[in-house]
């Protein structure tokens, strides 16, 4: 008899499932099919960062991810559009836009004009 058999397993019955589809996987997907999409013109990244809690004044989400869409024509141009924060139990998670609305209406009727 194995030293293994011989423990009383503590840990019961845990729930295996491989369905899980984290907002990492989700991304990542997307950011795929956007470079597939394009043929190439734009290609999509994500990175993953893991809080530190200690350092972060928010504490209740424990990684996030970030979307960007790279143009390598023009030097690998890169810009952030999605970020998602979630916590060690995945959902819920917060998704926030990092695209930012600089351009106002009186600039975009100038541009009209011209």
């Amino acid at each position: 008899m194995s030293e293994t058999a011989k423990i009383k397993n503590l840990w019961g019955d845990l729930p295996v499932d491989t369905d899980i589809r984290t907002p990492y996987i989700v991304l990542k997907e997307q950011a795929s099919l956007l470079s597939e999409a394009t043929n190439g013109l734009l290609v999509g990244s994500v990175n993953r960062t893991s809080l530190d809690k200690s350092i972060y004044l928010y504490k209740e989400y424990d990684c996030e991810c970030n979307l960007e869409i790279k143009v390598p024509s023009l030097n690998n141009y890169s810009i952030s559009i999605v970020k998602v924060s979630y916590p060690i139990n995945i959902y819920p998670s917060k998704i926030s836009s990092q695209a930012t609305k600089d351009i106002t209406t009186s600039k975009l009727s100038d541009r009209r004009r011209t």
